[in-house]
């Protein structure tokens, strides 16, 4: 299975490339996604703060961090999150969606997961058992949880807006047309993501309340 193509209405800012899924290790993954046995107190999972409803975000300023005190970061969405090259708010993982997928369960101020243990809850699943085996992991393991949740996010690509047709309204195309041009957004909005991928420095001031 093929996750879908993004058809971008406009050369020179799409399409992004195809990504090959596992349907059986996204099935996996998903199901990974939204257990909150993978969190040390069972009591979240990636999707509390990761919501489907609310775009793969939380809709909050600031996301709640584990055990449910506020954190210092902002919950970023998911969607094309496969196509990144580097990951959180200051660009320090910047290798795979495996290393993304450990840092988040075992931070202690995220989902602080003993993965020792994790492991241990999964092999008491047994439709787990059955999933990992049927997805060629073998029996379940933490390297098999590292790799199928990020089999899962290959699945969560943008698709059908008005942009990804070509069926924007007359507003949206004036819209784009200055984006392009006077308004100088795409000197850096640009590109399949409309984005460099790259950390800038844009003058935004410290928020004394968060870091003091």
């Amino acid at each position: 299975m093929a996750a879908p193509m993004v058809s971008a209405a406009e050369p020179g800012f799409g399409p992004v490339k195809t990504i090959k899924v596992d349907a059986k290790k996204a099935a996996l993954g998903k199901r990974l996604f939204f257990d909150v046995r993978l969190s040390g107190d069972a009591a979240i999972s990636c999707a509390t703060c990761h919501n489907p409803e609310k775009g793969f975000s939380d809709g909050l300023p600031l996301s709640k961090a584990y055990p449910g005190s506020e954190g210092f970061r902002n919950t970023p969405t998911l969607i094309n999150t496969a196509y990144k090259a580097a990951w959180f708010h200051d660009g320090r993982v910047g290798t795979n969606l495996n290393d993304i997928t450990r840092e988040m369960l075992t931070e202690t101020y995220l989902m602080n997961m003993d993965m020792r243990i994790m492991q241990e809850r999964l092999k008491q699943d047994p439709v787990y058992v059955k999933m990992f085996k049927e997805a060629g992991y073998g029996e379940p393991s933490n390297g098999a949880v590292r790799k199928a949740i990020p089999e899962y996010m290959k699945t969560l690509i943008s698709k059908n807006s008005p942009f990804d047709t070509g069926k924007m309204s007359a507003a949206a195309k004036r819209g784009f047309e200055l984006f392009k041009g006077k308004a100088g957004c795409s000197q850096c909005h640009n590109g399949p993501l409309f984005s460099d991928q790259k950390a800038h420095n844009t003058g935004v001031p410290e928020n004394t309340e968060i870091f003091t």
